[in-house]
C-alpha cells in the first residue's frame, strides 16, 4: 500500500473495523462509504449534511479575536433542526429508499472554514492551540447536535431502530463524549446521557466531516479542517480575456493585520511562488500562512484526529506531502495513522503523476 501511495497517491486506505465500532446499527453492516470516506454506509442508506463556516463564528474579546463558543453551539441546533426536516421530506416523497432512511434518519453537521478561522486568529495549523481549538469545536458540535436531537425526540419519538440500537448500551453512548475539553460543563454531559436514556435521540447520527468542496468556494473560504492549498487563485477580469492571481479575502484579512506595510511585497513574492509564502520567508512572515504542503504530515493527522475525537461519522482528508517524501516516510504515515485512531488516510505527494512516463 505505502508502495503504491508513494507512486500515484492511491489507494486511500480505510480501517473498517473502527467505522463498524461506531455503527449505531451494527445489525445494518457497513457496506460502503460516501465517495470521500466521510461515513460509511449500509445498503441504500443516505445521510443529509450541513455545515457551520467557522470564520462566521469568531467574537471580539478586548481587542483579540476569539471562538464564540455559543454562537457555533446554537448554529449547531439550527442544523440539527433543518437536517431532520430535510430528512422527513425525503421520507414523506419516498424519495431514495424511504424505509432505510426512517430506520436511523442520519444527520451529519460539519465545518468548513477551519483553516481561515486559525489565520484570522493568528494560531498557526501546525501548533498545539490549533489541535486544542479542533478538538473544542468537535466536542462543541456533537455535544449540541445531540442535545437538539434528543430534544426532537422528546415530542416527535426517537429514530426507529433506536431501542435496538447500541444507544441503549451506557457505556457505549459515553465512549466519546467523556473526552471532555472543558468547552461543555460534565453536568451538562451527564443531563445529556439521562436523556438519552429516557427519551432516545432522533437521529443515529448527527456529526460528520465531508469535504466542502463547491460550498467552501460559495462563501470563499478553506474546506473543512483542511490547511489552505495555496493563498491566491486565478480570478478574471471583468470583459476581458485576461486572468490574474487574487488573493482570498480572509488571507488578505490576515495578512493586513499582521504584516502592515510588508503587505504588497509579501503578496508579489507569494504570487511568484504559486500562492505560496517561500519557505524561506514562512517564520519571518508567520506560520499561520503556511499552506498544505508546508506542514507537516504529524500536524495534519493530529488536527485530523482532533475533529474525529467526538464524530460519530469520519472526515474527508487529504494529507499533501512533498515530492521528496521518501518510501519509508509513506510507510510511517500509514502506521501513524492507525496508531492515532484515524478511521482512513488519503495522501498525495506533491507532482507524484508528472514523474511517470507513459509509454505508448
Amino acid at each position: 500500500i505505502g508502495e503504491s501511495a508513494h507512486y500515484c497517491g492511491e489507494p486511500g486506505i480505510l480501517f473498517r473495523d473502527r467505522f463498524e465500532a461506531d455503527n449505531p446499527t451494527p445489525q445494518m453492516r457497513y457496506l460502503s462509504t460516501a465517495p470521500c470516506a466521510e461515513v460509511a454506509m449500509a445498503a441504500n442508506e443516505v445521510c443529509q449534511f450541513s455545515y457551520i463556516n467557522l470564520t462566521d463564528i469568531i467574537k471580539i474579546q478586548g481587542e483579540k479575536p476569539m471562538v464564540d463558543f455559543a454562537k457555533l453551539q446554537r448554529t449547531a441546533q439550527v442544523l440539527t433542526r433543518l437536517l431532520d426536516a430535510a430528512t422527513q421530506i425525503t421520507i414523506e416523497n419516498d424519495l431514495l429508499g424511504r424505509e432505510k432512511i426512517a430506520a436511523k434518519r442520519r444527520i451529519g453537521v460539519g465545518v468548513t472554514g477551519f483553516a481561515a478561522l486559525l489565520m484570522n486568529l493568528s494560531i498557526p495549523y501546525d501548533s498545539p492551540e490549533a489541535k486544542t481549538l479542533a478538538e473544542q469545536i468537535s466536542g462543541s458540535i456533537d455535544f449540541a447536535t445531540k442535545r437538539e436531537s434528543v430534544d426532537l425526540a422528546k415530542s416527535r419519538g426517537a429514530f426507529p431502530l433506536f431501542s435496538e440500537s447500541r444507544f441503549t448500551d451506557p457505556s457505549w453512548v459515553r465512549r466519546k463524549m467523556e473526552r471532555t475539553t472543558g468547552i461543555i460543563d460534565g453536568r451538562r454531559w451527564q443531563e445529556l446521557f439521562d436523556d438519552i436514556s429516557v427519551f432516545g435521540i432522533r437521529n443515529a447520527t448527527t456529526t460528520a466531516f465531508p469535504p466542502t468542496g463547491t460550498s467552501s468556494r460559495i462563501v470563499n473560504t478553506t474546506t473543512s479542517f483542511e490547511p489552505a492549498l495555496q493563498l491566491t487563485y486565478s480570478a478574471a477580469e471583468k470583459n476581458s480575456n485576461v486572468t490574474y492571481n487574487q488573493i482570498y479575502d480572509f488571507v488578505e484579512k490576515a495578512m493586513l493585520a499582521s504584516l502592515g506595510s510588508d503587505f504588497e511585497r509579501v503578496l508579489s513574492l507569494i504570487v511568484q511562488n504559486g500562492g505560496a509564502v517561500p519557505d524561506i520567508l514562512l517564520n519571518r512572515v508567520g506560520r499561520v500562512f503556511a499552506i498544505a504542503r508546508q506542514i507537516s504530515y504529524e500536524a495534519h493527522m493530529n488536527i485530523q484526529a482532533a475533529f474525529l475525537l467526538f464524530a460519530d461519522e469520519s472526515g474527508a482528508k487529504t494529507i499533501n506531502l512533498p515530492q521528496a517524501t521518501t518510501l519509508e516516510e509513506m510507510r510511517s504515515i500509514i502506521h501513524n495513522a492507525y496508531e492515532l485512531g484515524l478511521k482512513g488516510l488519503t495522501v498525495f505527494r506533491e507532482n507524484a503523476l508528472e514523474e511517470r512516463t507513459i509509454v505508448l
